[in-house]
């Protein structure tokens, strides 16, 4: 499921795709996800957060540099592993799902995953933790953007540029 949302997108992975995906019965889904898509694509948000969170924890203790150089090559590993065809599957839902709760699911995967990135920039070297915060969502923000302008011009040059430009800036600051 995580797959297909970050490469179709909420709208267009139905449950024939995840069927498909996973060469399972039809009855499996709604053996183990009574709730259907939605129950699924929750599931998906907790796991693609899960793995996330494991990669920064993964990061803990590096220098500023390192840990940036080390944070921009897992986003750029989202369009190697793809080939330009992918995104994160926690915005694929806050862009596309129209069911508020999953919405609200994806925002607060995002707030927890700013929380701690902030963390861990902050034991890096950024000293004040606002700045630190400020920092976290700024880097969210520019690799998620980084990303789909990468798969929009199906290119990891342009990626490679915008990640130049938000290493530089924060390393500058």
């Amino acid at each position: 499921m995580v797959s297909l949302l970050s490469r179709q997108g909420y709208a267009e992975t139905s449950l024939v795709d995840v069927l498909a995906t996973a060469d399972a019965p039809r009855g499996s889904i709604y053996h183990y996800f009574r709730g259907g898509k939605d129950e699924l694509v929750s599931a998906a948000i907790t796991l693609t957060l899960d793995a996330a969170l494991e990669n920064l924890e993964g990061m803990r203790g590096l220098e500023l540099p390192e840990f940036l150089a080390r944070f921009a090559a897992s986003w750029r590993g989202i369009l190697e592993r793809t080939e330009c065809t992918g995104a994160c599957a926690i915005m694929a839902v806050s862009v596309g799902a129209d069911k508020p709760e999953l919405k609200a699911l994806a925002a607060k995967a995002f707030a927890e995953w700013e929380d701690r990135l902030a963390d861990i920039l902050h034991s890096a070297g950024i000293d004040a933790e606002d700045r630190a915060r400020d920092v976290a969502r700024y880097l969210l923000s520019a690799y998620e953007g980084a990303v789909l302008l990468g798969r929009a011009q199906h290119s990891l040059a342009v990626f490679d540029g915008v990640d130049e430009i938000i290493r530089s800036s924060v390393a500058a600051r």
